[in-house]
Order: structure tokens, then sequence, then C-alpha cells
């Protein structure tokens, strides 16, 4: 008996869909290989493992019943047809299929980024940043960043974390907190699933990845964790987390300095911001004396002490300083008496001068050393300064020293306020000069030394393109294009 059958769009869908078996001349037919199946010879028969009793419209012959075997009909080519038309609607659903996911995870990005809070803040020279969900942060929350600089605090941290790590030679702590509308600190709402309600990103940290450890640290000066953090070539950290308090940037290990030595002199070879600040720190003393370093060129390795080093160095590379805070190398208790070159590079790109015993500048006291050869350029925003008695672009002060073939470039405006009986300088190359000598140094920019009217005519303050106060000092061969403002005429010099 003959049984007509007609197959819908369903049919072609289950074939292609679940995979049923076809057999053609008891050849297995998979369903990459189905568009085969219009070539194929119909004298032979096509099996279907299906019940026969399944109900369809009769649309066509070009399928029947045999002996419950399915046979197509070789007049017609209705197969083709419905086989063509099937892989076309499942190529549209497809296609539909991911657009809709596409069009759902656009959605969910939209939808995830209104959910998130952004909040910044400027400290330090660095851009603290965090990112956390809309129930976990308040609204009108601000980011409070300041500078654990006690010394009491600062010791009982460097306990703690000389319990996890050893030959620590340098670090720094800083206490993160949230604050809402009402100066209240608080924690943000934690996660049901167990993960960190929030991202912290610090840009403009000029640390890299080498020795570096971030600690979290409670208020009773404990390890709560060691942080895992990402950083990029940019010097941002990025690190999450559910609570704050106190975080301290540890660097560990093997401090390690490039240098040169010949029967004429020895120096270390500076080449990146981190190397100037380790310099800096070693000048400083923040890096203890007693710390080991390893000196490292092409012929030999030495190890010594930071107390043993030289003071000598060299820059071999232009630095960039973009955005940052600058801490001067040397102090009234450690200044610099080395020979600094920096053999025409330039340091560029600092945005603020950071106080240190009373002194700003690149380089603060210098005694019995020298600066030769080096570019300072400023960023394009003019730089405030209040409250320091010695300002000045490439050093602060100078005694018996020498600043030789030195530029300087930058816009720096000088508030004063009273600070004890002193008087503020403000240099384009020095601040205060003793005995010392300024030669082929030459400043671009301007210099304003204002101060409050009721101070009185012995608060002065002083401003000059290359020196604002020297004594016994020579200067020679020095230029300055700048604009120069103070509160008295007298008060302006070159």
């Amino acid at each position: 008996m003959k049984k007509t059958v007609a197959f819908i769009l369903s049919t072609i869908m289950l074939l292609s869909t679940f995979e049923p078996l076809i057999t053609c001349a008891n050849e297995n037919v998979s369903k990459e290989t189905m568009a085969e199946m219009t070539d194929v010879n119909c004298d032979e028969q096509l099996s279907l493992d299906m019940n026969e009793d399944s109900e369809y419209d009769a649309m066509d012959e070009s399928f029947y019943y045999d002996d419950d075997v399915l046979v197509c009909d070789e007049n017609n080519d209705s197969l083709t047809n419905l086989i063509d038309d099937s892989n076309a609607d499942t190529e549209n659903e497809i296609t539909d299929a991911q657009a809709e996911i596409e069009n759902e995870a656009t959605d969910a990005q939209a939808e995830t980024e209104e959910d998130t809070v952004v909040i910044r803040t400027e400290y330090d020279g660095k851009i603290f940043e965090i990112k956390g969900a809309s129930d976990s942060i308040k609204e009108q929350t601000t980011l409070r960043v300041s500078l654990v600089d006690n010394n009491d605090e600062k010791a009982r941290i460097d306990d703690a974390i000389a319990e996890e790590l050893d030959n620590v030679y340098s670090a720094v702590s800083y206490n993160i907190d949230l604050v809402d509308s009402d100066g209240n600190v608080y924690e943000p709402v934690k996660k049901c699933d167990g993960d960190p309600a929030i991202s912290v990103v610090i840009k403009n940290t000029g640390y890299s990845e080498t020795n570096l450890s971030i600690f979290h640290i409670d208020d009773n000066y404990n390890i709560i964790s060691e942080m895992q953090y990402e950083t990029d070539p940019e010097g941002a950290i990025a690190f999450e987390t559910d609570s704050f308090s106190v975080y301290t940037f540890v660097f560990s290990g093997d401090l390690e300095m490039y240098y040169q030595k010949t029967d004429e002199e020895e120096y270390i070879c500076i080449r990146t911001y981190d190397e100037l600040c380790v310099f800096r720190d070693i000048i400083n003393k923040t890096i203890a004396d007693d710390t080991d370093v390893i000196l490292r060129n092409e012929s030999e390795t030495v190890h010594i002490t930071v107390g043993e080093m030289t003071h000598n160095a060299k820059l071999f590379k232009d630095i960039n300083a973009d955005g940052i805070e600058w801490i001067p190398i040397g102090t009234k208790t450690n200044p610099y008496d080395g020979f600094f070159d920096g053999q025409g590079h330039k340091i560029t790109g600092i945005k603020q001068f950071i106080k240190k015993d009373d002194m700003c500048g690149v380089f603060g006291q210098i005694k019995n050393g020298s600066i030769n050869n080096l570019d300072v350029i400023l960023s394009n925003t003019q730089m405030t300064i209040e409250q320091c008695n010695n300002v000045g672009i490439v050093a602060a002060r100078a005694e018996n020293s020498n600043i030789i073939g030195c530029l300087a470039y930058g816009d720096i405006y000088g508030k004063y306020t009273r600070w004890k009986d002193g008087v503020d300088h403000i240099g384009g190359i020095v601040s205060y000069a003793k005995n010392s000598e300024i030669q082929r140094c030459g400043f671009y920019g301007s210099l304003y030394a204002t101060a409050d009217s009721d101070l009185g005519a012995g608060n002065m303050r002083y401003a000059g393109g290359i020196v604002s106060n020297c004594n016994a000092t020579t200067i020679t061969n020095c230029y300055a294009f700048a604009k120069l403002s103070a509160n008295s005429t007298y008060n302006v010099s070159l």
C-alpha cells in the first residue's frame, strides 16, 4: 500500500538539529553532508528511524512509505527545495539568535556601567580611583587619602612587614577611607557571593611590578592580607578589596643599581623614573645605609651596602615624571654631596614640588656637590606653592657647590602666608646660593612672589630668574626669559 507523506519545516529542522540517522545505500550521512542529499539516486532507498504514525499535512508526493521504509520520488525536486529552505531558515534563526545574544550583552554592559559608581581623588602626585556597585557605595561618597607619616605608626607597620618580608628597602603607607555625606567613615556593603566589592586603581605611581608587594593593614597595625594586583606600563596599579584602612606599598628583595667605574670616576646610571626615585631615597636615607645593594655593569657584579655607594650619578635617558608630585633629592640633614650629570637629558612633567625641610625643587639641599647639564621642564599647568622659604626649579639651596649648564622651564606662583619670621625666595634655577658658582644656566617661564599685605615690610617675597638670594656666589653667562613679579620692584632680580 502506498502512503503519501509530506514534511513540514519542523521535520527538516529535526533532521538538521538532532542529527537523526539517515541511510542511503546503507551508508551514514551526517548533517554536514546533508546538502549533498540533493544528488541522491532515488533508485536507492532512504530510511529514517521514525514512527509511521507521525502525522503530517499532505503537501506533495516527494516522500512515501513502502513497507515502512521512507522513499523519495526521483521525479520530484521537493527534497532539494525543502532542504534548501530549511538551511536558509536555520541560518536566519542562528543569525537572529546571535543578534539577540549580542543585544542582551550590550544591554547588560550598559546596565552594569549605569550601576557602577566611580570616585576619584588626587593625592601625593597619584590618582586614586575606586569602582563599585551602586548598592555597595553610598550616594555622595568621597574618597579620602592620607599618607601615614607618624613615626610610631610607621614603626609598627615596619615591624609587621618585617615578619613577612626580608630585605625591605622602601615602604610607603596610605590610609584610604570612604567618607559619606555626613563625614563618617564607612565600609562598602559586601557582595553575597563573597567576591570583593570594590576595585581600586592607583595611577601615576611610578612603580613597576619589580620587587613590589602591597599589604592591607588593620587599625592595630597587623597585616590583614597581601593584595593580588596588576600593573600597566604607565605605572597604574589595580587590586580588589572589600574594606579600607591602610595599604602599604613595600619594595623588598635585592636592591639593584646599574653603575660604571673607571680609573677616573665611578657613578650610578639612571635610566628610568623608578631608578631616579631609588637614588633619591638613598641620598635622603629613606633607604637605610645598612641595606644591601647589588651594583652591576657589563663586566662585574658588586655586593655592598647603601652606605658604601657613590653619590655620583648620570642620566642616560630623559625622565618622564608626568603628573607626579616630586620630593627633592637632598635634605638639610642629608644634603646631596655628589656629582650629578644630566648629560643634556630632561626631567619633564613634574606637576608639584612637595616641600621637604622647607625646600622645593628637583634637588633640595646641595652641599659640596655639583649639578651639570640637566634640563628640567615642569608640567604645563601653573604650580602653586605655599609656605616654603626656598623654591628653586633645579635646586632649592646650594652651598659650596656648582650648578653648570642647566636649563629650567616652568610657571610657579608662590603664595606666602606667615611662616615663622622667614622670607620666601623663588628662583628659576636655585633659590639660595652661598659660596657657589652658577654658570651657563637659563630659565624660561614666570615666577610670582606675592605676599599678604598685612605682613609688613620685613616679610617680603623675592623672585629671581636665575637665583633669588645669593651670598658670595659667582654667576656667569646666564640668562632668563621670564616674567617676574614680587610685592615690590626691588625684590625682583636676575
